[in-house]
């Protein structure tokens, strides 16, 4: 159980074109993903170990786009740059379709990615990136039509000029 509420928040990190700076913007992430391993989390053994290894990931993937962290009221929230405040664990025991449906950051991330060889016959619903969490997907890429259009840049897929994304450097990846 959280008791009281706590904030890990990346102060001194400003977004890009601020004039105030005071930490190199790719150093943001670090701080944060340090922070969550120096503090000492209210939280089970066995939870501590699954969080840290969920929020390395997501600081690893989205960490340009992150704040910090919120303890409150015995949640875990993920605070985005844009202040959007998203769920680690609802706390529910969900299935499959309830994953889909209704996904939080824990959810999100319960299905690893194999490395390697993809094998010839992948379990039932072991479906990796299918549990989307929205206002995450929406603070990184876009929350509407226009803030995704005014992110979309032409790159060459498979011989063909095609708009993508330019947020997280997802256009650079192809």
């Amino acid at each position: 159980m959280l008791a009281g509420a706590f904030i890990v928040l990346l102060s001194s990190c400003n977004p890009a074109g601020s004039s105030s700076v005071t930490e190199p913007a790719d150093a943001c992430p670090l701080l944060l993903l340090r922070s969550i391993f120096l503090q000492n989390l209210p939280l089970q053994q066995a939870q501590e170990r699954t969080f840290r290894s969920d929020m390395t990931s997501l600081v690893l993937g989205y960490g340009a786009y992150l704040e910090g962290l919120e303890f409150s009221h015995n949640k875990i929230y993920l605070v985005t740059k844009n202040d959007t405040r998203i769920i680690y664990d609802d706390g529910k025991q969900k299935e499959f379709e309830d994953k889909l449906q209704n996904p939080d950051l824990k959810d999100m991330l319960s299905l690893p990615y194999s490395l390697g060889k993809i094998a010839a016959s992948i379990p039932e619903n072991h479906d990796p990136g299918r549990f989307r969490v929205l206002p995450l997907i929406e603070s990184v890429y876009g929350a509407t039509e226009k803030e995704v259009k005014a992110n979309l840049v032409r790159v060459n897929f498979c011989g063909k000029s095609v708009l993508f994304n330019s947020q997280n450097s997802a256009a650079k990846a192809l």
